[in-house]
């Protein structure tokens, strides 16, 4: 656990600065924060899910079309890269665009799986 935090920190830190860089500080650091969070944990997940079937995809893509097998494994991993990088981007817009908040979605959150109680009329009382 200790290492998954310290790895979306990472990755995290280096799609901001990414971001930061191939905009040429147009953007402010502020601004590009929730792409790069977004980025992060999608592409730690990216790396969860590739750790667990990618030995597997390799050994059988390996038998079945030999060294260029290897090749259509790494192939997948970079169209995963790019789905990754493009999904952190338009989430972390979409977040910006909408003025959200952590502690706005927070509350929000509570609020639904709040039991709501109901309240009698003025007629009823």
């Amino acid at each position: 656990m200790f290492l998954a935090v310290i790895g979306l920190i990472g990755f995290t830190l280096y799609w901001w600065v990414t971001m930061w860089v191939l905009l040429a500080g147009r953007m402010s650091w502020r601004s590009l924060l929730p792409s790069a969070c977004a980025t992060g944990v999608y592409y730690l997940g990216m790396g969860v899910v590739f750790s667990f079937v990618a030995s597997g995809m390799v050994r059988s893509n390996s038998e079945e079309y030999g060294p260029i097998g290897v090749v259509f494994v790494l192939m997948s991993w970079l169209i995963g890269l790019g789905v990754v990088i493009i999904l952190g981007a338009v989430t972390g817009t979409v977040w910006r665009d909408r003025e959200m908040s952590l502690a706005g979605a927070v509350r929000r959150m509570l609020r639904r799986t709040r039991p709501r109680t109901r309240t009698r009329k003025r007629s009823e009382q």
